[in-house]
């Protein structure tokens, strides 16, 4: 029987080339997209905003990737109704240093991993930045306070895929 993650993780790979996006700041100290530590791959499901003012991502309002979309949407409500939530974002290969997700309005998220890769654990950090833990998400969804928790993923090898959802 083919499981919900299954279904994620096939859409996810039919997509030839992720596309990037451009971040404001450097968010790691690796490399991720082309060699450029300030590019993403990354597709935003759901709203954005600029200033005040909100309106559909790219992804959503052009039907990108409609089938991974609703797969998605469907995953959160039947498993995290909870969850508020406004954007779904799909990082592949990405890496980040110890973060914050400051522009969150509520300190809730669901987080997970997949792909075919080894490592690559949300790593979780004290105030002062000094490593806690390191929390298995491959699989294995996790509610997180990602607005006031420093954050990091751990080094992995192979291809991961993190989704997580934000109230922004």
């Amino acid at each position: 029987m083919i499981n919900e993650f299954d279904l994620i993780l096939t859409e996810l790979e039919k997509i030839d080339h992720m596309p990037t996006v451009g971040n404001r700041v450097k968010l790691n100290k690796n490399l991720n997209s082309k060699g450029n530590p300030k590019r993403l791959n990354c597709i935003h499901f759901g709203q954005k905003r600029i200033g005040s003012l909100y309106s559909e991502t790219k992804a959503t309002k052009e039907k990108l990737y409609p089938r991974l979309e609703k797969l998605l949407e469907l995953f959160m409500s039947n498993n995290y109704p909870e969850i508020e939530y406004n954007q779904i974002l799909v990082n592949k290969c990405n890496f980040f240093d110890i973060h914050k997700d400051k522009n969150n309005k509520v300190d809730s998220c669901v987080l997970f991993g997949l792909g075919d890769y080894t490592g690559g654990e949300l790593n979780i950090h004290n105030e002062d930045k000094e490593l806690l833990t390191a929390v298995d998400i491959h699989r294995k969804p996790l509610v997180f306070k990602n607005k006031t928790t420093y954050h990091s993923v751990a080094p992995y090898e192979g291809t991961r895929y993190s989704i997580i959802t934000y109230l922004i």
